[in-house]
């Protein structure tokens, strides 16, 4: 018979926008072999009953966040300190409760192979 499942690995915008962090290499590079490897796997797993996606849980409130905002401007450059500092001023920063409901939303379809946004 069928199995079923559900895998869904966490990534992160910065997977289809690198240019976005700069000095944060690694933390795409990583985002982006994740996001293949989920993608990789789905068609591996097809037909078995278990989906494998991607949630990129959006700009949440979270101590990455504030780690990042509290760093010197040299260490981490003036244009990302500034625009993660933008995302407080202009509120479109989440909370981690609403990206959760978002992927809540979505774990009993039986879509797979996706990449999620919150």
């Amino acid at each position: 018979g069928e199995g079923w499942g559900r895998i869904v690995n966490v990534s992160s915008g910065i997977a289809a926008r690198p240019e976005s962090m700069v000095r944060g290499n690694a933390y795409a590079a990583t985002k982006a072999a994740l996001e293949a490897h989920t993608l990789n796997l789905a068609a591996e797993l097809r037909g078995t009953g278990v989906t494998v996606n991607v949630f990129r849980p959006g700009r949440v409130d979270t101590a990455m966040q504030e780690w990042i905002r509290g760093q010197d401007l040299e260490r981490i450059g003036a244009a990302l300190h500034g625009r993660f500092n933008r995302f407080v001023t202009s509120g479109e920063l989440i909370t981690p409760e609403r990206s959760a409901a978002a992927l809540l939303a979505r774990l009993g379809g039986a879509e797979t192979g996706a990449i999620w946004e919150a």
